[in-house]
């Protein structure tokens, strides 16, 4: 085990490179706004998939359980845990059970609160227990599952701590963001706001359309650094031992003298 001065200054050089790696980040200027925006969020959440790394390694390639456990426990976001409204009113219109009744009950209620040309905030989604109350259940007590193109969505999928996920793989898998929304680089906060779309056939149809914008993953890229800090120095643990730094490329070999 490190002495206490070589185990803080390692803790210390760890959070300083992430802290100057978000100025570099947003110091970013390229000539095309959009693409600027587009590789900030890249970046961003690449740093927050780092550091879950360096919090739960033994998750390895479970990069799901690995991301979401770390967004719920470290980044504490007030608004992981509320539905986001128009995704659950999506996957209600994707089946026809009597059982989801007073659920598309509530979901249009809810939604008829919005008004369109506003910027709606998160606090506008409906809490978990409130449509975890009204989803129907399976023969353990367990929410069941909708199937949408051969894959059972859940109700957990639909918490903003879950579609974050789906964020971040969209961001870094595909190089792009999901969804139509424009971002106002002045919010702070994820907000949703009505897009028009003018469909094959000429009609005219609007979504409301999730933003995540780019400050709201700076911040949280700076508040969780502070959080880290703090959960390394009182419980003694160097983030460095959760990489292998070495020649080779496949990671493995460099931890095999260990």
């Amino acid at each position: 085990m490190k002495a206490m001065k070589e185990l803080r200054d390692s803790i210390d050089c760890f959070i300083s490179f992430f802290h100057e790696q978000i100025q570099s980040i947003a110091s970013i200027q390229l000539s095309k706004p959009g693409d600027c925006l587009l590789f900030k969020k890249i970046l961003y959440v690449s740093m927050i998939d780092s550091l879950s790394k360096a919090v739960s390694p033994q998750l390895g390639n479970r990069s799901r359980e690995r991301f979401v456990g770390f967004f719920k426990s470290f980044i504490k976001w007030k608004y992981s845990e509320k539905i986001s409204l128009p995704h659950l009113k999506a996957v209600l219109e994707n089946t026809s059970h009597p059982d989801y009744s007073k659920l598309k009950t509530f979901a249009n209620s809810q939604s008829a609160k919005w008004v369109e040309g506003e910027i709606i905030e998160l606090d506008k989604d409906p809490d978990y227990m409130d449509v975890f109350d009204l989803w129907p259940k399976d023969g353990n007590g367990k929410p069941k599952s909708i199937n949408i193109c051969r894959r059972n969505i859940t109700l957990n999928l639909l918490t903003h701590g879950s579609l974050f996920y789906a964020y971040r793989n969209t961001l870094v898998h595909e190089m792009r963001k999901p969804g139509y929304g424009l971002d106002w680089e002045t919010k702070k906060e994820p907000y949703y706001a009505i897009m028009d779309h003018l469909e094959k056939e000429g009609k005219l149809s609007r979504s409301w359309e999730l933003v995540y914008p780019v400050g709201f993953l700076e911040d949280i890229c700076e508040s969780v650094l502070e959080v880290l800090e703090k959960y390394y120095k009182n419980n003694k643990i160097d983030p460095y031992a959760f990489f292998n730094f070495g020649t080779y490329w496949i990671e493995e070999l460099n931890a095999s003298g260990d």
